[in-house]
């Protein structure tokens, strides 16, 4: 049995407050618990077209930046993130070599290499960004080097 509370404008005198004070709570209907492992209705799911994207594709991306040391930075900047780890439907190599920066996305399926290829010319953005920020500090930056002797 459980027991419910009145607030005090609902309060009853002393004698009657004995007797209605607790009073059993009434019974919620609850609704079922709708989950995403769950189709909804089986008549929708049926309706939905089977994936005519599951071939397998590739990308190969060359970049041409200013210097060999920008691909460098980039290539060291961006790398972390070609490691593979399970579940997902890319796999990602990035190379420098010289000037160019090569980015090689194979994946599973048509979606998943756009996602891939999204993310990773985002980071090489940022990469390029922040560095075209954060330059000019370095150039007009003075080096004391003491000459000779």
């Amino acid at each position: 049995m459980q027991l419910q509370w009145l607030p005090r404008s609902r309060r009853r005198g002393p004698e009657e407050r004995r007797q209605w004070s607790l009073r059993p709570k009434r019974k919620l209907k609850k609704s079922p618990l709708r989950t995403r492992s769950r189709p909804q209705s089986r008549r929708l799911s049926r309706r939905i077209s089977p994936s005519t994207t599951h071939k397998e594709s590739r990308i190969v991306i060359a970049i041409i930046l200013d210097s060999p040391k920008i691909a460098k930075t980039i290539f060291s900047s961006v790398a972390p993130e070609t490691k593979q780890t399970s579940g997902y439907r890319s796999s990602t190599r990035l190379d420098a070599r010289g000037r160019i920066l090569t980015l090689r996305i194979q994946a599973q399926d048509l979606v998943a290499l756009r996602a891939a290829s999204n993310s990773f010319l985002r980071f090489i953005a940022a990469g390029v960004g922040a560095i075209e920020v954060v330059a000019p500090f370095y150039r007009t930056r003075r080096v004391h080097r003491p000459s000779g002797a």
